[in-house]
């Protein structure tokens, strides 16, 4: 409700096309700003984020008893993160990452409701429309952010750099790939190869909350010690199974259950 109402907000204020690109480049100007302010840290505030950035064993080993205690000591936690700084010098970045997220998250929503107005979910657009959005999203999106990910290793994790200047280049090739996939997709949706996970898929977008709950909650039953307590315990390729296994039961899950109803369980 709260990015239904902010949209209507700044529908009335902006006119429409490209400027709701302003909301989505806000993060990447204050990176910049907070880069060249840097100074403006005293030697406790570099410290603390230090801290969270490059935690030494001891940090982590504690970290991991954390979240496989209970749901409470893990959000004690979580607030200390936030409260552990009695000056307000790690407020400045706080603040700052805040902003990013929910510029990024807004404005990728503007986006996405304006590609929805100029018809590009529809199948009224040619072929060579949906081909073109492929090739530019992916062969301008994917060069920026291999690009970012390059630097950020040249300056050698640098969090000063990683944090305000390194992720521009891949915030700005968020959208590009995003509008490269929508274009793959689309391009899928008029052939009938792999029919059935499309199907799959299908149900699973008229199924979207229950679908988002049920992989809340079997995550968290995976991971935190009321379930399987595996947090910590397994290797990538172990996370990727894991992964791999939640989808495929939120598939399944989906097309079975709009075979016998026609509401989605939450509803």
């Amino acid at each position: 409700m709260l990015y239904v109402l902010l949209f209507y907000i700044y529908s009335r204020i902006f006119h429409r096309g490209f400027n709701l690109l302003y909301v989505y480049c806000i993060p990447s100007l204050i990176g910049i700003n907070n880069y060249y302010n840097y100074d403006e840290f005293n030697k406790t505030g570099e410290n603390t984020i230090q801290e969270h950035w490059k935690p030494n064993n001891d940090r982590i080993k504690d970290e991991l008893l954390i979240y496989r205690s209970s749901y409470k000591k893990q959000s004690n936690y979580r607030i200390s993160l936030y409260d552990d700084n009695q000056n307000g010098e790690f407020d400045f970045v706080l603040v700052s990452l805040i902003l990013d997220a929910f510029s990024r998250s807004f404005g990728m929503i503007l986006i996405g409701i304006s590609l929805y107005t100029w018809s590009i979910f529809s199948k009224f657009k040619e072929k060579s429309f949906y081909r073109k959005m492929l090739l530019w999203g992916f062969g301008i999106g994917i060069p920026l952010s291999m690009i970012g990910l390059a630097l950020s290793y040249l300056f050698g994790w640098n969090w000063r750099y990683s944090q305000f200047l390194g992720r521009i280049p891949n915030t700005i090739a968020t959208p590009l790939i995003a509008i490269a996939y929508i274009g793959t997709i689309m391009i899928w949706s008029r052939k009938a190869f792999l029919q059935f996970v499309k199907t799959g898929l299908e149900s699973v977008g008229r199924t979207t909350l229950t679908c988002y709950l049920i992989r809340f909650i079997l995550s968290t039953f995976v991971f935190y010690r009321f379930g399987l307590g595996l947090y910590g315990y397994v290797n990538r390729f172990e996370q990727v199974l894991i992964v791999l296994s939640i989808w495929i039961f939120i598939l399944i899950f989906a097309y079975r259950w709009l075979q016998k109803f026609q509401y989605e369980p939450i509803e």
